[in-house]
């Protein structure tokens, strides 16, 4: 691991207080560090289902998924009531950042995966990436981990949620 920068343990750690933390009016659940790659690999529906509990993310208010590409961390922010997604990334620059139709085609991959019907109708979700004016930019290359916890959770979504 790089000096400074934040593990995947580290990152699943703290979204796992952040869910625990909650009031219980609002339904809010994660997902690992893993399952981005996994989605992309293919064997997501392998892991799934290998899972003790089964998460119901359809009745979430919430959902977030760390988003891990190229040493780069972002977060996909997942509204399932609201039929919205929302990937957000501090390091906005033509050369860097993710790559954002990749990351909405994992997220398509993941809702799909949890849909009873097993097709959705994407044509009432919206798949949205702010830009770089409208949420916070680190002005380093190295707090991506730190933006996508802190920053991008706390200061941006949760007010909007509870």
């Amino acid at each position: 691991m790089d000096e400074g920068l934040l593990s995947d343990y580290i990152i699943d750690v703290y979204l796992k207080v952040i869910k625990m933390s909650c009031s219980s009016e609002a339904n809010i659940d994660y997902f690992d560090c893993s399952v981005y790659e996994r989605l992309g690999r293919g064997d997501f529906g392998t892991f799934k289902s290998h899972q003790k509990s089964q998460k119901d993310i359809h009745d979430s208010d919430l959902l977030f998924l760390p988003v891990h590409e190229a040493s780069h961390w972002g977060l996909l922010v997942f509204y399932p009531k609201r039929k919205t997604v929302i990937l957000l990334d501090s390091f906005q620059t033509p050369s860097s950042g993710i790559d954002k139709h990749v990351a909405f085609e994992r997220a398509r991959r993941l809702l799909t995966s949890y849909s009873p019907n097993a097709e959705l109708s994407w044509e009432s979700w919206e798949f949205y990436m702010p830009p770089a004016d409208e949420i916070p930019q680190q002005t380093n290359g190295s707090d991506c981990g730190v933006f996508a916890c802190q920053v991008c959770v706390i200061k941006f979504f949760m007010t909007q949620i509870l």
